[in-house]
């Protein structure tokens, strides 16, 4: 994953996606920092975001990773 990447959340683990982020730095340990606009978040850790979302949801949240491409193929 890298910069530019989409993170959908689905918090209640059942396919409905209920928001979305993007991957917007890897810190200098490798670790993916995501930002959103809803709580105003920059650069905040999704490891741990996900755990404290998967504790307020009773482990059900998933997250849905888009890969985006650097090229696009033009015919």
């Amino acid at each position: 994953m890298k910069p530019g990447d989409l993170l959908y959340w689905d918090y209640a683990g059942n396919g409905d996606i209920d928001h979305a982020t993007m991957i917007t730095n890897i810190d200098k340990k490798g670790h993916l920092e995501y930002s959103g606009h809803t709580d105003d978040r920059y650069n905040s850790s999704l490891a741990e975001n996900f755990k404290h979302a998967l504790r307020r949801n009773k482990n059900k949240t998933r997250l849905h990773i888009v890969k985006m491409r650097d090229q696009i193929e033009v015919k």
